[in-house]
């Protein structure tokens, strides 16, 4: 049966196991702010059926849910669900079998923008240029389909980089000149306040950076080469971690400066002399 119900690891709240009996058993409630929007896509094999309740946990009230179908196949049919307007609360979502057996679950909250509880949380919202994962990113009429997710975390100041890319030139005196550069910062992205965070946070964060747009609180950021999810274990059998990815800012100079030209050495004009591509000479040896 478990592979009659696929949910897309792409969708903004988490269905998969992530701690054993044996460890410390901590709740864990994904957090959201009102105004996120959270968005569920998962494939249902077409002989099988299963039933989604949506749980007020703090009044029992039962939310009507209206997902659409956007694809199908001879064995399977994809839908999505797009959760309606929520008060702040608290809420489960349930996947029951025809058995009425809850196969898959996710608990989360929806706070007010002005809970200081969003303070230590970052919003991801991202997409794909292709239907190349197990998500539908394109729309039918080709327009991409955004997905959010929030999680406790942000940049520490401390673990910032401060890097550049430069060329430069020494001459038969030994003397250097600088012909380019160009600076860049990494930044760490830490997933996890003191309390920690589920182990599929680390997974989560690999795949969302897989794909060929993500910002994180409304700014891009780039998985820098080689980057993988760090994750480090707060205490044995707690099955909570902090989890850090190293990431560059899409171009932060830009943000600081209309224009930049560089000088790359691109001929020799006369003798002793280069011309650089901002139409600056440079003397090679007297």
């Amino acid at each position: 049966m478990d592979n009659a119900l696929i949910i897309s690891q792409f969708s903004s709240l988490n269905f998969s196991e992530w701690k054993h009996h044996f460890e410390k058993q901590e709740a864990y409630w994904q957090v959201f702010s009102v105004l996120d929007e959270i968005k569920i896509q998962y494939s249902v094999k077409n002989d099988a059926v299963f039933t989604l309740t949506l749980k007020n946990t703090d009044t029992g009230e039962i939310i009507p849910l209206s997902p659409i179908i956007i694809t199908g196949s001879v064995d399977f049919t994809t839908y999505l669900l797009e959760f309606p307007e929520l008060d702040n609360g608290y809420y489960m979502l349930r996947f029951s079998n025809a058995y009425s057996d809850t196969v898959r679950y996710a608990c989360f909250c929806k706070l007010n923008i002005d809970d200081l509880r969003l303070r230590d949380t970052v919003k991801f919202r991202y997409t794909n240029r292709e239907d190349n994962f197990d998500a539908h990113f394109i729309k039918a009429d080709g327009e991409n389909r955004y997905f959010d997710f929030r999680i406790e975390g942000g940049f520490l100041y401390g673990e910032m980089i401060f890097d550049n890319e430069s060329n430069g030139f020494r001459n038969q005196e030994y003397i250097n000149t600088q012909l380019s550069a160009y600076p860049f910062e990494k930044h760490k992205l830490t997933l996890g306040t003191p309390k920690g965070v589920p182990i599929w946070a680390a997974r989560k964060i690999n795949l969302i950076y897989s794909l060929s747009e993500i910002t994180v609180d409304g700014k891009t950021y780039i998985r820098s080469d080689g980057s993988a999810p760090e994750i480090t274990q707060i205490i044995p059998s707690y099955p909570l971690y902090v989890i850090k990815i190293d990431v560059e800012p899409d171009d932060f100079y830009s943000e600081r400066a209309p224009e930049f030209v560089p000088a790359y050495l691109i001929t020799e004009d006369r003798k002793n002399w280069i011309l650089t591509e901002d139409k600056h000479y440079i003397k090679l040896y007297g």
